[in-house]
């Protein structure tokens, strides 16, 4: 009794055991088919989604394509309504479109003849005349004295001597050139300077000064120019003028007083002849050949 006890409890605990390999055999073949059912489903919605987004681009394309054919269609309506209200007007005017004709057909031939004038008229570019260049004179400020020097001068006679009568002073002037210091002295004598061809021979002319009412104002204005001139420019007017002076020792006052003194009367101031000299300097060089 004993042992047939044993083999039934055995046989409850064998039994138990095979039972349990069984059910989990069973959930792991039920978890394997779930997990292969879920990945088919997850293909299965992928594979929708991309059909779907198939179907989209599909109906976009379609739609943009109707809806060119609709412009398309309402573009063709609108030429078609402009050509019928352009053929009713041409059929309300027909006396209008026969004017035309008319004057279209007047106007041809002296289109043509305008047109063979034209063309008789255009001339190659090698003979066209080519306009004249002006050509630009520029401005140039007159110089100071010009205005005054294209004016005759009208020397008067004065008190003294003409200077081209005094040996001397003519024979000084024959040497000279014109330069800076004979244009003033004409300005000094005759109150403006002079055109360089006409400047000795006005210098030469001068007889004094020949003084109008105010005669203290006019001397005034001499002294004054005078009084500008360095003290060499005015050793040069008594060198032109012979008038004899102590170049070393003589101040600028006394120079001034002298020429003044000179010019309003005119007259030799030495007996010694200064063109003898030169010809018996020029005699004597010769003997000395």
């Amino acid at each position: 009794m004993a042992s047939e006890t044993l083999e039934e409890n055995k046989q409850e605990e064998e039994a138990p055991v095979g039972g349990r390999e069984e059910e989990e055999k069973a959930k792991a073949e039920g978890v394997e088919e779930r997990a292969e059912k879920g990945e088919k489903e997850n293909l299965e919605v992928l594979e929708k989604e991309e059909n779907d987004e198939l179907e989209d681009g599909k109906g976009q394309e379609e739609k943009k394509k109707v809806e060119e054919a609709e412009g398309e269609e309402v573009k063709q309506e609108a030429k078609g309504k402009k050509a019928g209200k352009q053929g009713a007007r041409k059929k309300k005017e027909p006396g209008e479109s026969k004017k035309s004709k008319q004057d279209s057909a007047a106007e041809k031939p002296g289109e043509e003849e305008s047109e063979k004038k034209e063309k008789e008229s255009v001339t190659p570019a090698s003979e066209r005349p080519t306009r004249e260049r002006k050509i630009v004179e520029r401005y140039s400020a007159p110089e100071p004295g010009r205005s005054s020097a294209a004016k005759p001068l009208s020397i008067e006679k004065g008190s003294g001597t003409q200077l081209k009568d005094i040996p001397n002073v003519a024979f000084k002037l024959s040497k000279r050139k014109p330069d800076d210091n004979l244009q003033m002295l004409h300005t000094i004598l005759f109150g403006k300077k002079a055109k360089v061809h006409n400047l000795k021979r006005n210098i030469g002319q001068f007889s004094g000064y020949v003084w109008a009412d105010n005669e203290e104002k006019q001397k005034a204005k001499v002294r004054e120019k005078l009084d500008k001139c360095v003290k060499e420019k005015l050793i040069d007017f008594c060198d032109v003028l012979n008038i004899p002076i102590n170049k070393a020792a003589v101040r600028k006052e006394e120079i001034t007083v002298k020429i003044l003194e000179f010019l309003e009367s005119p007259h030799t101031t030495t007996d010694v002849l200064l063109a003898d000299k030169e010809q018996v300097a020029c005699s004597l060089t010769i003997c000395m050949h």
